[in-house]
């Protein structure tokens, strides 16, 4: 680029200039000529940061043929070289920045960061038996396929693709949908679930294709929390009454629903899902719910408590009926409710519905200054702020009919001045074991909503902001969330140890989200105690070697039986008194032969014996006296002793410590 833009600068000066905003005849007002490049039949196309410059860039997906192939076609990547406070400018960069000599029947394409590398790669959907396609980006924006190494062989007639981490891993996965061998008719095709191995690498799913059915005219293929339990479910939409509900179980296992959500019909050519109430679950929008009528779905989850929905064509007011083909949500008014925008192949303009937040009958009312006249063949939108003035702005893809012109229509509208919301924050217990700590983190997810939404697609950034505290230590430290799909965010809380340990730590968190404008928010403090057992201090030297170390192999519990601590370095076959106190020592002090790390009343347990490798196993019961006057989040300190008998007998020596905090 030549123009060197901050975007953070350009931000704060944009909103001083445009926090408020005069009326205009069309609040999403065409750039004549805005897209260039080829004028070819695109039926998808996404907005992201290719080149990681802060500003948005726009893929195209293209292939000639609307129910038959008729020839491939290179993507369209545009740049973005908008200057500061001026008129929307894309430069066509594909020749540069895309794999030279890529041609595909583009019907789907979405992005995403597949690899965990911070940037942002292409998928994209092919139709009429041919091979899905992935383009890795190397940070910079320029774009390598390799599609080869990265996905299983598979032919499908694919028109979407959709993301998502389904198992919790922390690495998003991919769900195809296929249209099988005849679109748009019988007998369908089953969506394939590909799974990342954590480097971008997939495999497709075992257990998926036991429950995948074939759905006639298969259109997308989207990961969603649909029932609120921080699981991304997946909904395959298309021409056929029936949209199909996958419910995870939280491990990447479905359970197919067909008459979970509203139903649809033959025209159903889209569906999206995000909270248009603002009660904290997940609402969806249907192009053609009946005949070519546009309808939503309202979610009982909330306050009902069951997963239903109420499907409705009343509740759009104002104009419906037009055969129309895709759908995305803005708050487009600034008034903290997301709105329609439904990209109308049988209208003049697209269409904007502002969303009065009640279901009721015409509570999304059409707006006819809502988009430049324009009668085009639309076949998708989407949405995000391509001139940084804190507007969200709308691009549109042609295919099927017309002259294929695309096309990006300029908000003139209001600012967004609201910060993300942060809904839903998965629950954490008042003690977190060790073991889910070590050794790699408790993951933590939230559910946030901001001012755009399509399939996945957000411009929220999410953090954790932790503090850590133990005895005289206190860590305060941020982790970034990763963006994981169907608007959550995942983090991995993991404090280091501090100068006594890990065990006892009291730990407090707090999900922080930003907007693009820099609108911010921050949830409530979640706080938890990291409970288990971890060994401390040193042990006294024996005639075995170095002394004898205690360690525990499971977590401590007040409802089991079976804590078991290990004992090693022990001389052998010597006889050991496990013993306990209720402080931990800073320093040791002098115990027979040995040096105590433990304080307090001291009780002995009984006599336990090394066997002749010099190893004791014991286990310990919190439910019989003495332990079983313990509870949750209480604290004990063993040691062992021991008469070393191979040094004459008259030695007693002491292990090192171990620290225990009981966990439920």
């Amino acid at each position: 680029m030549t123009n060197i833009r901050t975007r953070r600068s350009w931000l704060l000066l944009g909103i001083g200039l445009f926090a408020t905003r005069a009326s205009f005849a069309q609040q999403f007002k065409e750039v004549v000529g805005g897209v260039p490049g080829p004028v070819v039949s695109s039926e998808s196309v996404e907005i992201f940061d290719a080149d990681g410059d802060g500003w948005l860039d726009v893929i195209f997906a293209n292939g000639n043929g609307y129910n038959t192939a008729q020839g491939p076609l290179a993507p369209t990547l545009l740049m973005n070289h908008t200057p500061p406070g001026g008129t929307i400018t894309l430069a066509d960069e594909t020749a540069t920045r895309l794999p030279p000599g890529i041609s595909l029947q583009g019907k789907g394409v979405n992005v995403c960061d597949v690899d965990n590398d911070g940037d942002i790669d292409i998928i994209i959907a092919t139709a009429f038996g041919n091979q899905p396609h992935i383009l890795i980006n190397d940070g910079t924006g320029h774009f390598t396929d390799e599609t080869a190494t990265r996905f299983p062989v598979m032919s499908l007639n694919s028109f979407g693709v959709g993301f998502g981490d389904v198992n919790n891993d922390g690495f998003v996965d991919l769900v195809f949908t296929d249209e099988g061998p005849n679109t748009f008719s019988s007998p369908g095709g089953k969506a394939r679930l590909l799974i990342n191995d954590g480097t971008g690498h997939f495999t497709e799913s075992a257990s998926f294709p036991l429950v995948a059915a074939n759905k006639i005219g298969a259109q997308h293929a989207q990961m969603v929390d649909i029932n609120n339990d921080f699981a991304l479910d997946i909904i395959v939409d298309g021409k056929s009454a029936n949209q199909q509900l996958y419910i995870n179980d939280g491990n990447g296992n479905f359970t197919l629903q067909t008459t979970t959500l509203p139903a649809g019909s033959g025209n159903t050519y889209a569906t999206d899902w995000a909270d248009l109430d603002n009660d904290n679950d997940i609402d969806g929008a249907y192009i053609s719910l009946s005949g070519f009528n546009e309808g939503t779905a309202q979610n009982n989850l909330i306050p009902g408590g069951t997963l239903s929905f109420v499907g409705s064509t009343a509740t759009l007011g104002g104009h419906n009926g037009d055969d129309d083909n895709d759908v995305l949500f803005i708050d487009a008014n600034d008034d903290g409710l997301l709105d329609i925008v439904v990209g109308s192949l049988g209208n003049s303009q697209e269409k904007l519905y502002l969303n009065g937040g009640t279901f009721g009958p015409g509570s999304f009312v059409y707006q006819t200054s809502g988009f430049s006249t324009v009668t085009d063949s639309t076949l998708d939108l989407a949405v995000g702020d391509l001139d940084n003035d804190g507007a969200y702005d709308i691009v549109t893809a042609q295919g099927e009919s017309g002259n294929f012109l695309n096309r990006v229509y300029h908000n003139r509208g209001a600012v967004d001045t609201i910060p993300p919301h942060i809904g839903r924050i998965e629950a954490t217990s008042a003690l977190v074991p060790l073991s889910q700590i070590q050794p790699s983190g408790l993951a933590r997810r939230a559910w946030i909503q901001d001012a755009t939404y399509k399939r996945g697609q957000t411009f929220v950034k999410a953090s954790l902001n932790i503090t850590a505290t133990k005895d005289a230590s206190v860590q305060n430290f941020s982790v970034p969330m990763r963006y994981v799909g169907g608007g959550i965010h995942r983090g991995v809380i993991q404090p280091s140890a501090s100068p006594t340990g890990t065990v006892g730590m009291d730990v407090s968190f707090s999900v922080h989200a930003t907007d693009p404008v820099l609108n911010a928010s921050d949830s409530a403090t979640t706080t938890f105690k990291i409970c288990g057992a971890e060994s401390y201090g040193t042990a006294s030297a024996n005639s075995a070697g170095p002394g004898a170390h205690i360690a525990s192999l499971n977590d401590p519990s007040v409802s089991a039986n079976n804590f078991q601590v290990l004992a090693t370095g022990l001389p052998h076959n010597v006889a050991c008194v496990l013993f306990y106190g209720t402080t931990r020592l800073s320093t040791s002090v002098p115990f027979g032969n040995g040096q105590r790390w433990v304080g307090g009343p001291l009780k002995r347990l009984p006599l336990i014996h090394a066997d002749g490798s010099g190893i004791a196993m014991m286990t310990l019961d919190f439910t019989q006296p003495p332990l079983n006057t313990l509870v949750p989040g209480d604290a004990r300190y063993f040691e062992l002793q021991y008469r070393d008998q191979a040094a004459g007998g008259a030695n007693f020596n002491c292990s090192d410590a171990l620290e225990v905090w009981l966990c439920d």
